[in-house]
């Protein structure tokens, strides 16, 4: 039963329907499933829940499950989740504009960065054989990438493109590894890297209508730098088909 729900729920993920997914995995987080379909459930509510840059609603379900279940507060799906909610309110807070309280958005913002990346190393660390490692390292790339540490956030979505399944998470580490090496000059890696998430994940929509584009933009660019004119014309006229 426990993975019916699970198999509906990513159905209804691939259909784009969230909210009817949520309520699919809530079946999953009754006393009576086992602890990890639990977790799992719980992480996956928790997941699309701020996939819909609804922070707050996710801080309620949060609070909600560990009043519930209090022995799982310290564990690796708590560190996950609490990192994931310090890193959406600190893209929050960063978006703030308004005259007199950009200085305070920055601190703000600064703040819940640096407490994601406490929460995602932690996890990282502690629990060494968590089946959520992949993905506490591709969040951790995100909080060096926007904290400008290009070098490191490298290291971070290598080691999650290496840890992930073939999924959009891994397409979309895979996309910034390339990125953290294009800054960084290392053009050559960034090129093989853009290259595949437009040859390797070209069957799952989201990330070819999303990230395919901009992948072949950066081929155009990477080509550029490297002084192959033909690779960049290559590459412009995709564009320009596509």
């Amino acid at each position: 039963l426990a993975e019916s729900v699970v198999l509906r729920g990513q159905i209804l993920e691939q259909l784009n329907e969230l909210e009817a997914a949520i309520q699919v995995y809530t079946n999953n987080l009754a006393d009576t499933v086992p602890a990890e379909r639990r977790r799992q459930a719980f992480l996956k509510t928790i997941e699309l829940t701020l996939g819909q840059d609804r922070v707050l609603d996710a801080a309620r379900k949060l609070e909600t499950f560990f009043a519930q279940y209090p022995q799982e507060a310290g564990s690796d799906v708590a560190l996950l989740t609490l990192g994931e909610l310090h890193l959406k309110q600190s893209l929050a807070a960063s978006q703030t504009n308004t005259v007199g309280t950009a200085s305070n958005a920055v601190l703000e913002a600064t703040n819940h960065l640096l407490a994601a990346l406490g929460q995602f190393d932690k996890l990282i660390v502690t629990f060494t054989n968590s089946p959520l490692l992949a993905k506490a390292h591709l969040n951790r790339g995100w909080c060096l990438w926007l904290n400008g540490n290009l070098a490191q956030s490298a290291i971070a979505f290598e080691t999650a493109v290496e840890q992930l399944h073939f999924s959009e998470d891994q397409a979309v580490a895979r996309m910034k590894l390339a990125d953290a090496q294009f800054k960084q000059g290392d053009f050559t890696n960034a090129l093989q890297n853009y290259r595949a998430v437009r040859s390797d994940f070209a069957r799952l929509p989201r990330v070819k209508d999303s990230l395919g584009m901009q992948a072949l933009y950066q081929i155009v660019r990477a080509n550029l730098e490297l002084g192959d004119l033909a690779g960049a014309t290559a590459a412009m006229w995709e564009v320009l088909r596509d």
